[in-house]
């Protein structure tokens, strides 16, 4: 099972140490860092100490809770490439996506989005959208059903979150012609029970069909822990 946790504290620097039958181990890092994933076959018992070695409450530790969502899209891909391959934790690697279309049947640019609802309310600090880059992907030629042309990278968005009624949606920021994968941190927690990334489209840095981007694997830091 893989694991992965951002910590958020006040402390300059501490140290995380990671308890278990399998493996031990001590890992440094600064404010606002996120771990990388750990790989267990256990529970792990994890003790955050500061650098004089006392030991720290006020810390949140936040995990990837989209696959406790729903996703949905503006449209796109279906069955095999619908909306729900987005937080089913097959990543990258498998070539499993759904993809978005950005523009209508004439070739007009269409306002594209991605989204994901919980049935309660979560407090989100950052997310991982894994995109292709520039080049093609999945596949080695067009032939194959799962193949990618290039330039359908998810480049430029603006993320939102859903009010506290319910009723608006609020801008957090926006990001512009990234290539690969986007890491993305809130401006500040937020609480809410969806968010969005909206007016999405690919890099214009990336030569190729510019629209139609794909979507492997969407994931969203925060809490509680998804179950």
């Amino acid at each position: 099972m893989m694991y992965r946790y951002s910590i958020f504290v006040i402390a300059v620097i501490f140290t995380l140490i990671f308890c278990q039958t399998t493996f031990s181990d001590t890992i440094r890092v600064g404010y606002d860092s996120r771990i990388p994933d750990v790989n267990n076959s256990g529970t792990a018992t994890m003790k955050i100490l500061s650098d004089k070695g006392n030991s720290l409450n006020n810390v949140n530790v936040v995990s990837n809770i989209a696959p406790c969502g729903i996703a949905s899209s503006s449209g796109g891909g279906v069955d095999d490439f619908g909306p729900g391959v987005m937080n089913d934790g097959i990543e990258k690697a498998d070539c499993s996506y759904h993809w978005i279309r950005t523009r209508n049947e004439i070739g007009q640019r269409k306002i594209a989005w991605i989204q994901l609802d919980w049935n309660k309310v979560v407090t989100v600090t950052g997310l991982t959208i894994q995109t292709t880059d520039c080049n093609g992907s999945c596949g080695e030629d067009s032939d194959d059903p799962l193949y990618i042309d290039p330039g359908r990278n998810l480049g430029s968005g603006i993320v939102q979150h859903l009010s506290a009624d319910g009723t608006t949606w609020v801008t957090d920021a926006e990001f512009r012609d990234k290539v690969g994968d986007i890491e993305y941190s809130f401006t500040q927690p937020i609480t809410t029970k969806a968010i969005r990334v909206r007016k999405i489209s690919p890099s214009t840095k990336c030569q190729g069909q510019q629209s139609n981007p794909v979507v492997f694997e969407w994931k969203v830091y925060g809490t509680p822990f998804c179950k």
